[in-house]
């Protein structure tokens, strides 16, 4: 759902709002994420559908524009994200 976010984020874990923003952040990837699967025709909203159909269109090339734009927002900087890069997709790792 990160990929959805065309303005990226910064989670800093040692803010005292941490999980507020964590909790922001979601919730707009996931109201973006479903905007998103919607306009390629999906009525995926339970979490296990929307996987299934994020798969679907990245197996078929539709998320490559996505993946583009949210490399470039995160080489830019503009993506600061305390998650360990083991736990991100594989197309996702960029370092």
């Amino acid at each position: 759902m990160m990929l959805c976010l065309p303005s990226g984020f910064k989670l800093d874990p040692s803010s005292t709002g941490y999980k507020a923003e964590v909790h922001a952040v979601g919730v707009e990837a996931e109201k973006r994420a479903l905007e998103f699967l919607a306009a390629q025709g999906s009525q995926a909203a339970a979490v296990d559908s929307v996987v299934k159909a994020m798969r679907a269109l990245h197996k078929a090339g539709q998320l490559d524009s996505l993946v583009a734009q949210f490399r470039e927002i995160y080489f830019e900087g503009d993506i600061i994200d305390p998650t360990p890069h083991s736990a991100l997709p594989a197309f996702m790792r960029f370092t």
